[in-house]
């Protein structure tokens, strides 16, 4: 079974192009000093056989996410997406606005995603960058509270008065 967790102190290479990330790093510490964590992994038998790494970034008083690297060691069905998924529930509790990625169709390697998986997994095109708006992502808590309580009360039937309550009768 794959289980993912939180990178903290990375000590990676990326199965394909041999780039190296070292937990002293300045983008793996601005992230460690941010959120406390540089990105997800997905670990199966003691073996890292995937990974998503993410630095701060801000524009535009946006405090951003952007995706550093992003890999899996083999062809897995959903990995990637978890591993998405994995990195947006840990920056929505951190304020953080969206996450952006440079992507391609062609040249793709773990610094540069290719551009079908990111669309896949919810990123736009925003010019110049993809980006997955963490606001999309999650509904707050209180939009939820309301959509099911609109559920329940709609479930409940109307109920009638007695025909003996009834004057006109």
């Amino acid at each position: 079974m794959t289980e993912l967790s939180f990178v903290v102190t990375p000590e990676l290479a990326c199965p394909y192009c041999g780039v190296r990330v070292c937990s002293d790093t300045d983008w793996v510490v601005s992230a460690r000093r941010r959120w406390g964590w540089c990105g997800v992994q997905a670990v199966e038998n003691g073996e890292i056989v995937g990974a998503l790494l993410l630095t701060p970034s801000e524009s535009g008083g946006e405090k951003n996410a952007l995706l550093r690297s992003l890999w899996v060691a083999d062809p897995r069905l959903g990995l990637g997406r978890r591993l998405v998924q994995s990195a947006c529930a840990g920056l929505v509790c951190r304020k953080v606005s969206a996450i952006v990625s440079p992507g391609s169709s062609s040249h793709f390697s773990c610094q540069v995603p290719p551009r079908a998986f990111l669309r896949h997994v919810g990123f736009g095109w925003t010019g110049g960058h993809y980006r997955l708006d963490l606001g999309a992502t999650a509904l707050e808590k209180g939009a939820a509270a309301q959509v099911v309580g609109r559920l329940l009360r709609s479930l409940n039937p109307i109920n009638p008065e007695p025909a003996t309550r009834n004057p006109d009768c």
